[in-house]
């Protein structure tokens, strides 16, 4: 019986292991504004749910090119209602976590008690939401993804509070991403691919190794930092032969004293928001 514990532990670990490596080859499908085309544009042009990210969260019913053909046939039809089409094959991504704390005496009774009810597990694909194989941290409300740089922000808090297992889980998260897309997008959803945000992956593996034994995790993860920083600084030797004229090239800008600095940048050249397709920019 005394065995059962670990063996048990070496189990999960296995399991874990291979659900990470299934994840890592899974081909990631295109985002919604590729996949739904003329539909896509309809919605967000259209507002109708007043709110650019509603409808690119939302799970379809069926095949993605089945509601495409659905839509080219439905909405020649002079009683289309575009709003019952998206009822009858969209739904919302839900989950049964209450993200309300009840009985909280204090603010960091309630914080510590908050986090499990934050806590999401995307095991599977579910419209635009990409899976993960471990538990991790969200804002709440809408967001129901893993965001790169708030994530921080979040496991300061976890580590405040012994939460290492979510703070753990979180960092394996994004060594999963670095294996699946060479870097760590805005969050893990099919349209955040092809963007990042502040690298804060560096300040994740210090605050991790003062318990973990710094040389031993920081050597781990140097791999990771060195992926990283040519994700951002990799187009630096072609942009310097350009033209002193050029300020800006993919995630590089020229300062006036001739230095580069890395910038935000999204690969993607099509919208995916009711204000970008509007011609107003959102990022």
């Amino acid at each position: 019986m005394a065995d059962q514990h670990p063996i048990k532990k070496t189990l999960k670990k296995i399991k874990t292991g291979y659900e990470a490596t299934r994840l890592t080859f899974t081909p990631v499908k295109k985002s919604p504004d590729e996949r739904l085309g003329a539909l896509f544009s309809a919605v967000q042009l259209n507002n109708i749910h007043g709110d650019g990210k509603t409808f690119v969260d939302l799970v379809p019913n069926a095949n993605m090119r089945k509601i495409v053909k659905a839509y080219a046939v439905e909405s020649e039809k002079p009683d289309f209602n575009l709003q019952v089409f998206i009822a009858q094959h969209f739904k919302e991504y839900t989950t049964s976590t209450e993200e309300s704390v009840q009985d909280a005496s204090d603010p960091e009774e309630y914080i510590y008690k908050l986090w499990d009810k934050l806590t999401r597990r995307a095991e599977k694909e579910a419209g635009s939401l990409i899976p993960l194989p471990h538990p991790y941290i969200v804002p709440g409300g809408r967001f129901q993804e893993q965001f790169y740089w708030d994530s921080f922000f979040v496991m300061l808090g976890l580590e405040a509070q012994g939460r290492h297992d979510l703070t753990d889980g979180i960092m394996s998260n994004f060594i999963h991403m670095f294996h699946r897309f060479g870097f760590i997008p805005t969050g893990n959803r099919t349209y955040f691919v092809t963007r990042s945000q502040p690298p804060y992956f560096l300040q994740m593996t210090r605050l991790i190794a003062h318990r973990k034994g710094h040389y031993r995790y920081l050597m781990s993860r140097l791999p990771y930092l060195v992926q990283e920083y040519n994700f951002w600084t990799k187009d630096t030797r072609k942009f310097l032969t350009m033209s002193l004229t050029r300020k800006r090239y993919k995630r590089l800008a020229r300062l006036p004293d001739g230095s580069t600095l890395s910038r935000y940048y999204d690969a993607k050249a099509t919208k995916r928001t009711s204000k970008q397709l509007s011609g107003v920019t959102q990022t």
